[in-house]
């Protein structure tokens, strides 16, 4: 069953996706969640919109806090010129992508960490700072920071709902009311079947991957036996030609001692190959029933 942050990470890309379609091909954003291959404090999203480098740490919940690590990673990435954020909803992250994407005020490492924090003290700064205090050529950069600032209600669009002036029809869904399994908490209103679908989808992957690893533990097993039964068989084949080798000089001896009696050979033993992969039984041929007189 997947987790609340694993059903939360779904939905910020669900809400992502939505308000900027990959197909426009201004911004991707993808997850990769911290784990052995990346680290400790690794963000769980990623992205590129119009050149300009997102990172976004995800936190469920209002009191849902980062760690110090995650909190210097943040500043690490800010440092190196990348527009990094803590988020705790869709609507924020949304609005972390719109503020990248346009190349608005880029953080610096020693501003808020929280997006919405962020948010209101460049506005409040931006409100705050006299027309006549601004450097020439800095005015559009520190008074209209925002031209376009989005709303406290972001007016994306709902799923389901064309853009203007275009002549898309929603597609019927076909799956019923989707619940999300218990623990999960309710979704909000714009993310109804498709999240739910998406953390289906993701703990199926998590299943696969660990049926594969399973599987890929059993094949390397039989890979380290079948090896070990080619050398074992190869040295058994060394062995009986040896063995042999004394048989035909005994009894050469035997013969000229005029005894009787003769020292057996050891046979060989069957190809290995044969032993691993045996022949298939030839199936009889199938003959035509004589007729009914």
């Amino acid at each position: 069953m997947a987790t609340p942050e694993a059903t939360f990470r779904a939905r910020v890309l669900h809400v992502i996706r939505l308000d900027y379609p990959p197909s426009k091909g201004e911004v991707l954003v993808f997850g990769r969640p911290a784990g052995p291959s990346t680290g400790p404090g690794h963000p769980d999203l990623f992205g590129v919109c119009l050149g300009h480098f997102l990172a976004l740490e995800l936190k469920f919940g209002a009191k849902s806090a980062p760690t110090p690590l995650q909190i210097q990673r943040i500043k690490d990435l800010r440092r190196a010129g990348a527009y990094a954020w803590v988020v705790h909803s869709e609507v924020s992250a949304s609005k972390a992508v719109y503020q990248t994407k346009r190349g608005g005020p880029r953080p610096m490492a020693e501003d808020p960490i929280d997006f919405d924090d962020w948010f209101k003290s460049i506005t409040t700064e931006a409100a705050a700072t006299p027309a006549a205090a601004v450097p020439a050529g800095l005015a559009d950069e520190v008074i209209n920071r925002d031209p376009d600032p989005l709303p406290e209600e972001a007016s994306f669009p709902q799923p389901g709902e064309p853009e203007p002036g275009s002549n898309w029809q929603p597609e019927p869904v076909l799956l019923g009311t989707a619940e999300m399994p218990e623990g999960n908490g309710a979704l909000p209103e714009r993310s109804d079947v498709v999240p739910t679908l998406v953390a289906a989808f993701d703990h199926l992957v998590d299943v696969v991957k660990t049926v594969g690893d399973r599987v890929t533990e059993v094949y390397e097993a039989v890979n380290r036996i079948e090896t070990l039964a080619r050398v074992s068989h190869g040295r058994t084949n060394d062995l009986i030609a040896v063995v042999n080798t004394m048989a035909v000089t005994l009894n050469g001896i035997l013969s000229e001692l005029g005894e009787d009696g003769e020292v057996p050979e050891v046979p060989e033993p069957t190809p290995l190959d044969d032993v691993l992969a045996p022949e298939e039984p030839v199936k009889p041929k199938r003959g035509r029933k004589p007729r009914a007189s």
